[in-house]
């Protein structure tokens, strides 16, 4: 059972909360060839003619039925609102985002990935042979551009080529092959040049589509499956037969799901062709050699034509898979497999590492077919002439790149790693970022560019789809692209088992699109606020993030407070965007603010402009020591217990939110307000490999005593809350009511002393938490005297008095050079006094205590202990 996601991403999610989009609506105007059904259509034709008007030739109830039957969810409703959002942006419209980002489809370039130089050299010099005579362009390139030219009709590339392509370009297609299946041969005479794989794959099932009613072929895909497979079938008039990847498993394929989907089919149509996607489209699943074996054995076993689409070959991201091509493994099989079964295989320039959509560049390679089949397939493609020229050129670079001794190896081997290892990091990025939203659950993406996860839509949500006649996972998908500007395809223009929802996610190349992915969790956008020490701590581990590969804090800016402030300091430091308060710069900027001892009041106008709300990292266990000195306050009332809070702040009040993450830990003995707000600042704590966290050991001294003080990490607690904000925020729970305190800023007056009404341990605990900042204070013959140095409770013998003592007597104990002073239930010790200047016990003692014989310190009225008892609220 998966969790529900409540919200669309791009509002903070609550657990049972309402659906502010869930509201009636009009059902939206249908447009272009769906705006029509074929009878409608005839009716506005048979009105036109009734009034006179002539009627077109081409209209809805003329056109090809098969036409008006093809579906392609890749390029469907989703993109073309996508397109009226972006149109309308143009035009000043203000949307809740700065920019669409279209996750749709695989078009890499158009979302930042670079172009590798090799083969945009290759291509230039081809399409302009000027420049081979320019030292811009190296060798290796020119060589190449030479030999594609020689091949081409008046050594143009403006020149149709053959239809199966140039010769010397199918021969460096089939050195490929040989060489990628590591010896198994390649007969040139085999390869094809297409028009990007789409166009051969379509001229293979051209030829495979024959028959009537139950002898109809039937073309067996796999679902979820790329929707170019459905189009074509529904074009030509064949007969889908799907065949479900187990989801469980990773959405591996299994040959007994493909045995049941083939007896199934055989009951009204003839399947004769097996299409298998490796890696997969969407799924991003990897095959086995293994599974490959168990395919092609039930293909022979069945005489199936097998399509294999291999585009993805080179995006294996797993440390576990490994990209097996369908040719070596029938090879591998025998010659009873490699010389029977009929295979063609698929590859192309838009994928890989090159992403070169636009140059239409792909290949096919047949084996086993008929010969008198394959003069009918070289028939088949004289028609449509030739594929692009500059995009078989491209091709050529794929199969042909930079060896190890041209000068273009090293350059191209950089980039071409450099792109795969941002894909494969995106791959691991995109599985992260989509299982941590409730609601949302992500397969390991072993391959290939795309996702496929599952959601999870509440029944609400499926009866208003179901109400406006979309269904649900399109109504899912048109909200995100409506709220967060994320176009993405639901998962039923893919095909998917009965009562589950998916959408398809290209894992977006470019920055841009990563940022837009925070909209559903990490790696935020994040705003800082803060002003003192404690706040610096919590704002190094986010900086650390940021410079890793966590994946938790995609970008940082800093706001603080004017002067001097350490975190202002920090940011400098570390060239952090720094604003002052109040901040300017928010909207749309980002997704979640994090507040650490800042000590203003954000405005419900601003809290509203960060979709994840803002987090505030408080060190007690809310609702105890609300308010902006809550470590004094836990060490002032002798707490042995404390903790840090991760809250979601809510307007009008501070430290009332609903808490998200709550840690308790114990307060040592003899720990100080410093030592305790040194320990929750995490100073020393440090993430370390593998995400393993180093709990911070630092030893101070305590009376003269080495001390392990308290090792609470806040930081880390942000970092674990931020790394899993949206399951915190689906399980956030209120305050509680019962036991709220209130924790006010430490004032000059609470450090006076009423030596009738404190005891030793509460003057103790009231100068272990502000004795170093305040020093405490009593009156002495109507003069201030400050406390300085206290030992703790002294042991003093009553025998050693004249008289009995009463609250505020000072004995001077020479042994120990201390004074000690009486209070409501013993003694205790200052090692020294400031008067006009600073004084030990013994100097005070032999020039004032004993010179005047007034030995009594004299109480103020009001004591923090009354101050404590009053801090306690409702």
């Amino acid at each position: 059972m998966y969790r529900v996601a409540t919200r669309v991403p791009r509002i903070p999610l609550r657990p049972g909360g309402s659906y502010p989009w869930m509201r009636p609506r009009r059902p939206p105007q249908r447009c272009g060839l769906g705006a029509f059904s074929t009878v409608e259509a005839a009716a506005v034709e048979q009105t036109a003619a009734r009034a006179g008007l002539r009627g077109k030739s081409l209209t809805m109830a003329t056109l090809n039925p098969q036409v008006k039957a093809v579906e392609y969810a890749v390029r469907g409703p989703i993109v073309m609102k996508a397109g009226d959002l972006e149109r309308e942006m143009q035009q000043g419209v203000k949307q809740p985002f700065a920019e669409v980002i279209r996750a749709n489809i695989g078009d890499a370039h158009a979302m930042g990935q670079q172009p590798i130089t090799f083969l945009r050299q290759v291509v230039a010099l081809c399409c302009f042979p000027e420049l081979m005579h320019s030292p811009a362009f190296p060798e290796d390139a020119k060589q190449r551009a030479r030999r594609v030219l020689q091949d081409c009709g008046g050594h143009s590339v403006g020149s149709y080529s053959a239809s199966q392509g140039v010769d010397c370009i199918r021969r460096d297609v089939a050195d490929y092959i040989t060489r990628r299946d590591r010896g198994v041969p390649s007969d040139w005479s085999d390869v094809y040049l297409t028009t990007g794989a789409s166009d051969g794959i379509m001229s293979i099932l051209k030829l495979l589509v024959s028959g009537q009613g139950p002898s109809r072929t039937g073309v067996m895909i796999p679902i979820p499956q790329y929707p170019l497979y459905s189009a074509a079938i529904s074009e030509l008039e064949a007969v889908q037969v799907n065949y479900y990847l187990d989801e469980a498993n990773c959405w591996a394929l299994d040959t007994e799901e493909l045995q049941r989907a083939h007896r199934a089919a055989k009951q009204h149509c003839q399947p004769r062709v097996l299409c298998i996607i490796n890696p997969g489209n969407p799924t991003g699943q990897v095959q086995s050699k293994k599974c490959i074996e168990e395919v092609l054995h039930f293909a022979r076993e069945e005489n199936l034509f097998v399509m294999a689409d291999e585009v993805y070959q080179d995006n294996v991201y797993s440390a576990d898979c490994r990209f097996h091509s369908f040719k070596k493994v029938l090879f591998e099989m025998g010659p009873e497999y490699f010389n029977s079964v009929e295979l063609v295989s698929f590859h192309s320039t838009s994928k890989g590492y090159t992403g070169e959509c636009g140059f239409r560049g792909g290949y096919m390679e047949v084996l086993n077919m008929d010969p008198q089949v394959k003069a009918q397939l070289v028939k088949l493609l004289s028609v449509r002439l030739c594929p692009p020229v500059s995009g078989q050129a491209a091709m050529d670079v794929i199969v042909n790149p930079p060896r190890e001794h041209e000068p273009s190896y090293a350059q191209f081997t950089k980039e071409k790693n450099t792109v795969l290892d941002s894909l494969a990091h995106k791959a691991r990025l995109t599985e992260q970022i989509l299982n941590s939203v409730p609601g949302i659950k992500c397969n390991p993406v072993q391959g290939a560019m795309y996702a496929f996860p599952q959601i999870y839509i509440p029944p609400a949500a499926v009866e208003e789809a179901e109400s406006l006649s979309l269904a649900p996972d399109m109504f899912y998908c048109l909200k995100l692209l409506e709220e967060t500007g994320i176009c993405v395809v639901p998962g039923s223009g893919f095909g998917q088992r009965q009562g589950t929802y998916h959408f398809s996610l290209w894992r977006t190349g470019s920055g841009r699109g990563q940022r837009r992915l925070s909209s559903f969790g990490p790696p935020w956008r994040l705003l800082f606020f803060g002003s003192d020490n404690f706040a610096v701590e919590s704002l190094k581990l986010l900086t650390s993030s940021r410079s890793s590969n966590e994946g938790i804090v995609g970008s940082l800016e800093v706001v603080t407070l004017s002067g001097d402030a350490p975190v202002k300091r920090f940011a400098q430091h570390h060239k952090l965007p720094l604003q002052t308060w109040p901040p300017q710069k928010v909207e749309g900027r980002f997704d979640v603010g994090v507040v650490v001892s800042f000590g203003c009041l954000l405005p419900e106008s601003l809290l509203n402009k960060f979709p994840h709300g803002v987090l505030n990292v408080h060190p007690s266990l809310l609702p105890r020591w609300r308010g902006p000195a809550p470590v004094f306050h836990t060490i002032l009332a002798g707490d042995t217990v404390t903790g840090v809070t991760v809250m979601q702040i809510r307007p009008h009040r501070f430290d009332v939110g609903p808490i998200l993450s709550q840690e308790l830990h114990p307060v040592p003995q003899h720990c100080t307000a410093e030592m305790l707000g040194a320990a929750l600042a995490c100073k020393g704590a440090h993430l370390v490999s593998e995400g393993q966290r180093v709990q911070p050991e630092l030893l101070v001294l305590v009376s003269g005593v080495l001390t392990r003080p308290l090792c609470l990490c806040p930081s880390l607690q942000l970092m674990e809350t931020l790394g899993t904000l949206s399951d915190k925020a689906a399980h956030q729970k209120e305050q509680s009511k019962i036991g709220a305190t209130f924790a006010p800023k430490i004032r000059t007056s609470m450090s006076w002393i009423v030596w009738e009404e404190q005891t030793c341990s509460q003057i103790d605990c009231l100068y272990r938490a502000i004795g170093s900042r305040i020093p405490l204070r009593t009156t002495w013959m109507g003069r201030t005297i400050k406390l300085l140095d206290f030992t703790g409770k002294c042991h003093i013998s009553l025998s050693d008095h004249g008289r009995n003592p009463v609250p505020g007597s000072v004995s001077y104990q020479k042994h120990s050079n201390t004074l000690a002073v009486c209070c409501k239930d013993g003694w205790v010790g200052f090692k020294a006094v400031l008067l006009k200047k600073r004084l030990t016990a013994a100097d005070f003692y032999n020039g004032y205590l004993h010179r005047t014989g007034q030995g009594a310190f004299v109480s103020r009225t009001s004591s923090p202990a009354r101050l404590l008892r009053d801090s306690t609220v409702s």
